[in-house]
């Protein structure tokens, strides 16, 4: 930009100084707006990098924990599968003790007959 030159004007040389400082500080202040402008468009990619990873991520989490829920389900179910196997087998072993007993008793109670009648035999062949 040129001025004319007039007589009863500013000097030309403070003019010149002050439009230079002016444009130096505006070519300053346009760079420094450029590179907000661009650090502004990084931290934008960079959120919206950031949001796309927590997306997926509580997407992963939501798969783990349906994933775990039924692993539990599945391990409760065999879990009480085997409890009842045992209750089971423990039933049949508290059957089998119990008639083991009542064959014991049995023998006992015929072994003490038998030698209830043996001492009679003894007792009535003394004189």
């Amino acid at each position: 930009m040129k001025f004319d030159e007039v007589k009863k004007g500013y000097k030309k040389e403070q003019v010149d100084e002050y439009l230079a400082t002016v444009s130096a500080e505006y070519q300053s202040l346009f760079e420094k707006h450029e590179a907000l402008e661009a650090k502004m468009k990084e931290n934008s990619a960079q959120s919206e990098a950031i949001a796309a990873t927590l997306i997926q991520a509580e997407i992963s989490s939501k798969r783990i924990i349906a994933g775990a829920k039924i692993e539990a389900k599945m391990i409760i179910n065999q879990q009480s599968k085997e409890v009842d196997a045992l209750e089971n087998q423990k039933e049949e072993t508290i059957e089998e003790l119990t008639a083991i007993a009542e064959r014991i008793e049995h023998i006992v109670n015929q072994t003490s007959f038998a030698k209830e009648k043996e001492g009679e035999k003894l007792d009535g062949k003394k004189p």
